[in-house]
Order: structure tokens, then C-alpha cells, then sequence
């Protein structure tokens, strides 16, 4: 089994492309205008279209609404509210640490 390798904050040595996915190496400065896949960069602003905070969207009716659901539709908001926050954990934690080891951030 590979052993993953913890990543310098930068590497002036490296260059800015990575050399590999897993255990590459990189300068780890992050230059939009020169990506290796061009697509990557249109479609990563196309995934952040879908993404929203709380900050975005007022959700003030929710709280209101809440006390009128039925015990079911309560129950089931609170197992789907759940369960997305647990993912939204899951994925942030994921998030924070890829860049540890892996030298293509983007």
C-alpha cells in the first residue's frame, strides 16, 4: 500500500502543475488561468451554482411553518434535515483535509 505524504505549505521548487494526483508534487499555488484540464474550471463554477448557505436563502417562513406540519411531516423534516447536515459535516471535513495529501487541489 502507498503511503500518503503530507504536503508543504508551498514548494518553491515544485512546479505549479502537479505531477500526480496522489503523492505528486506541486508548488501548490493555485493558477485558474493555467489548469491542465480547461474544462474543469467552467464546470467547477457551474457546481458552485448549485451550492447555498442559509446567508442566501431566508428561511424564517420555515420556523414559522413548523409548529403547523403534522407529527409525520415533522418527523420527516427532521431525518432529511439531519441527514443533510450530516452530510454537509461529512463532505466539509473531507474538504479540509484533501489538500493534505493530495498536490491538485482544484
Amino acid at each position: 500500500m502507498t503511503q500518503l505524504k503530507k504536503r508543504t505549505l508551498v514548494d518553491v521548487e515544485a512546479p505549479n502543475a502537479s505531477t500526480g494526483i496522489i503523492n505528486g508534487r506541486s508548488s501548490n499555488i493555485l493558477n485558474w488561468d493555467d489548469v491542465r484540464f480547461p474544462w474543469a474550471y467552467p464546470k467547477y463554477k457551474r457546481m458552485l451554482g448549485n451550492f447555498w448557505t442559509p446567508f442566501e436563502i431566508n428561511m424564517s417562513k420555515d420556523i414559522k411553518q413548523f409548529s403547523m406540519l403534522t407529527e409525520k411531516e415533522k418527523d420527516a423534516f427532521l431525518k432529511i434535515i439531519g441527514l443533510l447536515a450530516l452530510l454537509d459535516s461529512i463532505q466539509t471535513d473531507y474538504a479540509a483535509k484533501l489538500p493534505i495529501i493530495s498536490p491538485t487541489p482544484a
